[in-house]
């Protein structure tokens, strides 16, 4: 049985067996024999994979089987039709209106395949008119240019024409996610339903949406509760060095956890400007945990000067459990689940600051000696400046020094 390719209907065949979508247009192995099994049905032929001893798949002898019906390298040339019937033809407007679905080559979402087709005239136009940053909302929403300016109304078009074609990709990748098909009614689209989040998006930053994009458990947050996420939104937008993704992360969780803590203390939350949301933040986090931890000393600390400095590094032994705590609250880790253990004398909690930055050191007491546990700065990132491991060092060594009476860490 020979693989017959009709451009008109653009249609696949292979004797009773028909394929009109790109569904096989990217099988990367002779060895995925789901195709295959289905067109020998198809055909009227029962096929039944050859099995080894041990339970797997005999290959060499299956596909002798296959061969004799479909001939040889079957896959690799279903996709070689596949690909001259589906994706070359159009394959300019689908680089332009999508991005790979995965890291590998010549693979685009099937849906975005199926609505190039389909809305292929309108990307032609808006291709000839130089109009290639809108065509994926013309693939996406099925509508003319001058369609979609009605339907947006002027603001919002305006701020998408401004947009390059790669934000506007990213765009349409967070509605396809946001709506999940589910505001498309026998094929048509509701635009009603997008208006409100095209409405965010257009006032955001390219860089915020790519981060948006990258992020779904954003898209998830923005689709439960639409107006308390768009907030964060235009914060971010707003406060945050959206060109940096580290900065992203950390102000979004500083602006989420002062909400919340505000929540928590009964205090009215609003939309602070950065430098302001920062300081409420650690006013905030203090409070809490002021409520939480008692300020009283642990007992049997080891007598340590707390007012050492090594090379610009000024050492602070944690001395109760509010200390740390708070330091847990002020570097975003998880050293206050330690107290229990500070207060049995296992473990000790050292804060680092120096120009340069800030760290905390765990200790932990395994029989007459004292080990490095941990030492990590904001976020339980790992230290990997010099002198902070130097001081790092210097506090261990010091410790040993001292239960072992040959000298104090004063």
């Amino acid at each position: 049985m020979e693989i017959e390719v009709d451009t008109k209907k653009r249609i696949i065949t292979v004797g009773d067996w028909v394929l009109n979508s790109p569904i096989y247009y990217n099988i990367r192995n002779e060895n995925i024999l789901d195709v295959k099994k289905e067109v020998l049905m198809s055909n009227g032929i029962d096929f039944k994979p050859i099995y080894k001893e041990y339970g797997a798949i005999c290959f060499r002898s299956t596909h002798k089987i296959i061969c004799e019906h479909l001939g040889p390298y079957f896959n690799r040339r279903i996709v070689a039709s596949s690909l001259s019937l589906w994706i070359d033809p159009i394959r300019r407007y689908l680089d332009i209106s999508s991005f790979y679905s995965t890291g590998f080559k010549n693979y685009y979402r099937v849906s975005q395949v199926l609505r190039t087709w389909k809305h292929l005239q309108k990307v032609k136009c808006a291709d000839k008119d130089n109009q290639q940053n809108i065509i994926p909302l013309i693939t996406y929403f099925g509508a003319t240019p001058e369609k979609l300016k009605i339907k947006f109304g002027k603001g919002i078009w305006k701020k998408l024409c401004k947009k390059s074609k790669t934000t506007n990709k990213y765009i349409v990748i967070i509605l396809e996610y946001f709506f999940n098909d589910k505001s498309r009614v026998g094929g048509v689209i509701n635009f009603d339903r997008h208006l409100v989040v095209l409405n965010t998006l257009c006032r955001l930053k390219a860089s915020l949406i790519a981060y948006i994009h990258r992020n779904k458990y954003l898209i998830d947050d923005f689709r439960k509760d639409v107006h308390r996420t768009e907030t964060l939104f235009f914060w971010l937008n707003d406060n945050a060095l959206v060109s940096n993704p580290n900065d992203l992360t950390e102000m979004m969780y500083i602006c989420i956890d002062t909400e919340r803590m505000s929540n928590h203390l009964g205090q009215v939350f609003r939309p602070w400007k950065r430098a302001s949301m920062i300081k409420r933040h650690d006013k905030f986090s203090k409070a809490i945990t002021a409520r939480q931890y008692t300020d009283k000393p642990f007992e049997n600390l080891p007598e340590i000067d707390n007012k050492i400095t090594i090379s610009g590094i000024n050492i602070l032994l944690l001395r109760s459990p509010w200390q740390v705590a708070n330091e847990g609250y002020e570097m975003n880790h998880c050293i206050a689940s330690y107290i229990e253990l500070i207060q049995s004398g296992l473990y000790l909690a050292f804060s680092l600051k120096s120009k340069n930055g800030r760290s905390t050191l765990g200790v932990y007491k395994k029989g007459s000696r004292y080990i490095k546990d941990q030492h990590c700065t904001f976020g339980s990132r790992t230290v990997t400046e010099k002198n902070t491991i130097l001081a790092e060092k210097y506090i261990v060594n010091n410790l040993n020094k001292l239960i072992s009476g040959n000298s104090s860490c004063s």
